[in-house]
């Protein structure tokens, strides 16, 4: 029993190697649901299995803050697919409407949401963590309850490190 496995062993070891050694399966073509954002050329010619795709999915997330999450999947034998989520805003911040705050309490900068009904948010310390736990439940209690269907979540105003003042505005018939 012991001849058998380590002969396994050896197999698979050579299996691997020769894997990754042939020129088929090298990296011909990157696909993404995410059209023209990524430049993943360096990948090109790269041997499919010696790639670190959990360390490139992390580098690729340090530079792409507006994406929940990223990952890359091997589509044997020479391709890439990069699947790409957004975070979804659930309020955008004041002074600048184009920085949001999504439902994980993560900041971040995007023009992709303009147009969008979000509640403003102004005067959140973004370092209180506590504060933006409060933001996020305002925001999902007034999601939750039928006050959405009569009324907008107009303004959250968080200035005042001792109340925070939520302005409603009547929706249109």
């Amino acid at each position: 029993i012991m001849l058998i496995v380590i002969v396994s062993a050896l197999t698979i070891t050579s299996l691997l190697r020769l894997f990754q050694t042939l020129d088929y399966f090298r990296v011909k073509e990157i696909v993404s649901n995410e059209q023209n954002l990524l430049d993943l050329s360096h990948l090109k010619g790269e041997n499919i299995f010696t790639l670190d795709l959990a360390q490139e999915s992390r580098s690729l997330a340090d530079g792409l803050p507006n994406y929940r999450k990223i990952r890359i999947v091997r589509i044997l034998p020479n391709r890439l697919f990069v699947e790409l989520v957004r975070r979804r805003p659930v309020a955008a911040l004041k002074p600048s409407l184009h920085n949001y705050l999504d439902e994980e309490g993560v900041f971040f900068y995007s023009v992709d949401f303009t147009g969008l009904e979000l509640p403003a948010v102004e005067g959140l310390d973004k370092n209180n963590l506590k504060d933006v736990a409060s933001i996020l439940a305002i925001i999902n209690e007034a999601r939750k309850k039928l006050i959405v269907k009569y009324y907008k979540l107009q303004d959250i105003d968080a200035s005042n490190p001792n109340s925070i003042e939520v302005s409603l505005l009547p929706r249109q018939a």
